[in-house]
């Protein structure tokens, strides 16, 4: 009888224990069938956005850029913006100055021009290198309004020059408050993305034979 209860005892606790396990992986499998479907991030970078090729035969030049800039020229200089709905005074620049109201804020502005010989800036922030480019960069401005501007030297002793205007009201100095509401407007392109598109428009110039 001792050794009869010495079995039932350990196999009570192994139907105990494989009751517990089995509970387990049921509770498991129903809760993982209940669970959302996980999908992939989305990737929200330029990279998977469609882009244009613009080529300068002229000066012998070409780049992409993202189909959601709008491009112009004027002379020989190339403009690539993009703008969004929101009212602002002096462009997103003079936040709190008496300048006109606009009905909408431009979020990305830049300009490109070959000139000839070469270019010596009044001074020099740095040096910035993409692709075939490699030159310097200078920043002029005050208080996250300005402009900062890169000369690379390129074939044919020229300069290739190229002006990107810093949002202020995208910058740190904005409230929080600024940043948020201009950031929640569709389409808007962030001081993060701007810095994409950028390097990716260097990234594909290319010089002609």
């Amino acid at each position: 009888m001792k050794n009869q209860k010495g079995f039932i005892v350990p196999l009570l606790l192994g139907i105990i224990a494989l009751l517990i396990i089995g509970g387990g992986i049921y509770v498991y499998e129903i809760k993982k069938a209940e669970a959302p479907a996980q999908t992939p991030p989305v990737d929200t970078t330029t990279n998977n956005l469609s882009s244009k090729t613009y080529t300068n035969t002229k000066q012998g030049y070409s780049f992409e850029y993202p189909t959601k800039l709008s491009l112009s020229t004027s002379g020989e200089v190339v403009n690539l913006s993009h703008s969004i709905p929101f009212e602002n005074r002096g462009g997103g620049c003079d936040m709190k100055g008496d300048a006109e109201l606009s009905k909408n804020l431009t979020d990305f502005d830049l300009s490109i021009k070959v000139v000839s010989g070469a270019v010596n800036p009044p001074y020099v922030d740095g040096s910035y290198s993409k692709g075939i480019l490699n030159g310097k960069w200078a920043y002029m401005g005050v208080e996250g309004c300005g402009q900062t501007s890169y000369y690379f030297p390129i074939t044919g002793n020229r300069t290739l020059v190229i002006e990107k205007a810093q949002v202020q009201m995208l910058s740190d100095v904005a409230t929080p408050e600024t940043r948020a509401k201009i950031l929640a407007v569709p389409g808007v392109i962030s001081n993060e993305e701007s810095k994409i598109i950028f390097d990716q428009i260097l990234s594909t110039f290319k010089l002609m034979k």
